[in-house]
């Protein structure tokens, strides 16, 4: 259980932990490091495909874990039909646009064997409610790459021109989009349907609705009805004013094949939490169970919503040369009162404190137990 004196980071994972236990999640642990052949065989599946290597006792070449999903699509056994775990690790990686890795704390949750229906709107209600613990104010934006990919195979372009469009629809650009098609035959209805994913109402019903009157095919179709199927799971869970669709958003179609999403917080530049449906990343691993899980990235949240103390503690107990009994009941009466305590022979150097207390005064106030 939380207590009051904890500071919001130490606070947060314990309030996460206790969520997705409820959840009926168990804790994953793993170490620090893999193979290095784990992540160049699924480069695909990480945000960035450089990792921090080394070589062990053994002239294998390891990595230090840039990601924990990969690691546990290796170990889940293949009869497992059902697995519900999460997590909280550091794993090695570049930030967007840095040119060095960074050591980011995560916490997350992935659920094997998640059918469509109710495991993605369950999975999707504890991402809101991980991103509802930081801020009121954010929002899940939500993409399907079921969708996405029934699309691109309707327009029989080659893999160049579908990975030149899809940039172009993930940064939301028509011009590029234009760029993109250009010299390549498309029906009317073909480009208003690649045009509305960068155009798409964010109100739900709104999208849902328009989705359908481009669809070109039953796939399409099918992920409209399970998107459809998902948000009025989710509207029982009052979700719904936090939902958006962002058909912009897109995955690595050889590993993503249905609903993706990200969370976003009012005050950062980006996004804070990413996840989705991964079926294809176990099918790689010779596994048949489906899969679905996010990713919350604690050190893009500590800064931004980390408020600043004026002091470290709320009292600095200078104890001198007081007999240890005097120094434990002074501390103890401090901590009923239910404030912070640092008891110190001498003042610390880069220690700040509401209030100096010297023990000396506090006997003088009042009749000296002997111990």
């Amino acid at each position: 259980m939380a207590q009051p004196n904890m500071s919001w980071e130490e606070r947060l994972p314990m309030q996460l932990r206790a969520l997705y236990r409820s959840y009926g999640y168990q804790i994953y642990k793993m170490s620090d490091f893999e193979t290095y052949d784990l992540y160049r065989e699924n480069k695909n599946f990480l945000s960035d495909n450089k990792v921090l290597t080394f070589t062990d006792i053994d002239g294998r070449l390891m990595a230090l874990k840039p990601d924990v999903t990969i690691s546990i699509a290796k170990d889940t056994k293949p009869e497992e039909s059902v697995r519900k775990l999460f997590y909280s690790e550091h794993v090695f990686r570049r930030m967007p646009g840095a040119n060095q890795f960074t050591e980011i704390k995560q916490m997350g949750l992935e659920y094997i064997g998640a059918d469509t229906g109710y495991a993605e709107a369950e999975v999707i209600s504890l991402a809101c409610q991980s991103l509802a613990a930081i801020s009121e104010n954010y929002f899940l934006g939500i993409s399907h790459m079921g969708y996405i990919s029934a699309l691109m195979r309707e327009l029989k372009i080659d893999d160049a021109t579908q990975s030149t469009l899809l940039a172009a629809i993930g940064r939301k650009s028509a011009g590029d989009i234009a760029i993109a098609l250009n010299n390549i035959s498309l029906s009317t209805q073909q480009q208003k349907a690649i045009y509305s994913l960068i155009e798409m109402p964010t109100d739900l019903d709104n999208a849902l609705a328009q989705m359908r009157a481009v669809a070109l095919n039953e796939e399409m179709l099918d992920a409209v009805d399970e998107l459809a199927a998902v948000f009025n799971a989710c509207a029982v869970c009052g979700l719904m004013s936090k939902l958006r669709m962002e058909l912009s958003l897109l995955n690595d179609l050889e590993y993503y094949n249905g609903i993706v999403f990200q969370g976003y917080i009012k005050g950062l530049p980006r996004a804070v939490l990413s996840g989705g449906r991964y079926d294809k990343l176990l099918q790689r691993f010779g596994k048949k169970q489906p899969a679905l899980g996010f990713a919350l990235y604690l050190n893009d949240i500590w800064g931004a919503f980390i408020q600043p103390k004026d002091y470290d503690v709320d009292v600095l107990l200078l104890y001198a040369d007081q007999k240890p009994c005097q120094i434990a009941t002074a501390v103890q009466n401090i901590l009923a009162d239910g404030r912070t305590v640092l008891a110190a022979k001498i003042i610390p150097p880069e220690i700040s404190a509401r209030e100096v207390v010297r023990l000396t005064d506090i006997l003088a106030k009042k009749e000296n137990k002997q111990c």
